[in-house]
Order: C-alpha cells, then sequence, then structure tokens
C-alpha cells in the first residue's frame, strides 16, 4: 500500500512538475489487474522452513487495459503500481511489480518495455559494470541465458517472454544515471530483441 500511496503520488508529483500531465493509480482501479492470493507461502528464515498462511502476497490472473488506454487516449500519463484485486476475496493483493509491467506492456502491445535497477543492464561478470552485454537475441534464448547470472535469469527469461508475446523490445537500463529514461529509449542498457547478438564491446 505504500507503493500505491507515498511513492505513487511522489511520482506523479514530480511528473506533473515536469509538465507531464499523470494519473497515479493501483492495479486495483479499474480491475487492471486481477488474480488470486496465495493460501500458503513457503520459505525460510534462519535456515529454518517457515510457513505464512492468511498473508496478502498474490498472482496476476488477468490484466483489463481498457482503463490504461481510456486515459493514454485521452492525453494523460498512468502510473501503476501493485496492489492488484483478488476478486473472489474483494480484497488487495500484493502482486510483483516487474510482471505487473510485463503484463500491462503485452496486453497493449508495447513497442517497448523498460526495467530500471541499480545496475547498466545485464552483465556478463556481475561484479564487472564494464561486462555490459549490449544485446540480447530473443530469437536464440539458449545463448540469452547462459549469460544471465542470479536473479537476472529470471528477468531474461521474462523479457524472452514478452518478446514472443508481441513487444517490440525490452531494455534493462541503469536508473542511477543521469536522465535514465531518455538513455534507455536510445538503447543504451541492454537490449533484448529478435535479432543479431551484437558483438561485445
Amino acid at each position: 500500500m505504500a507503493y500505491a500511496g507515498k511513492v505513487n503520488k511522489t511520482l506523479v508529483a514530480q511528473l506533473q512538475q515536469a509538465g507531464v500531465n499523470a494519473v497515479g493509480l493501483s492495479a486495483i482501479d479499474g480491475r487492471i489487474a486481477t488474480g488470486r492470493r496465495k493460501a500458503v507461502i513457503r520459505g525460510t528464515e534462519d535456515g529454518r522452513p517457515k510457513v505464512l498462511r492468511d498473508d496478502h502476497a498474490g498472482t496476476i490472473g488477468q490484466i483489463d487495459a481498457s482503463l490504461v488506454k481510456l486515459l493514454l487516449d485521452a492525453g494523460f500519463l498512468p502510473v501503476l503500481t501493485p496492489p492488484a484485486l483478488a476478486l473472489d476475496e474483494g480484497r488487495p493483493i500484493n502482486v510483483d511489480g516487474d510482471k505487473l509491467a510485463l503484463e500491462l506492456a503485452i496486453a497493449l502491445r508495447a513497442e517497448g518495455l523498460f526495467f530500471f535497477s541499480d545496475t547498466p543492464g545485464l552483465l556478463l561478470d556481475k561484479d564487472n559494470e564494464s561486462s555490459l552485454i549490449h544485446e540480447v537475441d530473443a530469437s536464440d534464448p539458449e545463448q540469452a541465458l547462459t549469460v544471465a547470472k542470479g536473479r537476472m535469469v529470471v528477468k531474461v527469461e521474462a523479457a524472452l517472454g514478452a518478446i514472443e508475446r508481441g513487444v517490440g523490445r525490452v531494455v534493462f537500463s541503469d536508473a542511477r544515471a543521469e536522465h535514465p529514461i531518455r538513455r534507455a529509449l536510445d538503447g543504451e542498457g541492454t537490449v533484448v530483441r529478435e535479432g543479431r547478438l551484437a558483438p561485445q564491446r
């Protein structure tokens, strides 16, 4: 709920100050994202198995982009955050933000999907920021996944799925850089798309 409240409205205020007519939404609004609450979550704590029940975590089952399209067509920029809505219970559920962005991009048949983090993009060596992989060929998923390490494996799998389902390109880019959105639009970072894998610089 912190995302939907403080974080969302802070971003909207900053965009408004920059002259962008933004509208802050959660995925509950207009039933943009609906799904189911996970009845049980299993994990570990201090090396011991732990089971959580009656948690608010959930999974996305369906995307309805009607409200988002309506706002875009009217000249507004939607700023969307979790939570989503558990239809069977009528309660908010926390869903993964990357998955929400991915599913919405697919529903909108977006030309591009950008993920920002504290690294320049996909790295050949996760401890060496100069080992940036500039392009990943989505038509060769095995080669793409061999270069991914750790948590980036899931992100690369999601990017490959997005390309397969109609998104034009996915860019992993550096949120720490000056003008990060402009840089991502220019293809700075790691660009995932169908095509020949570019040689490394």
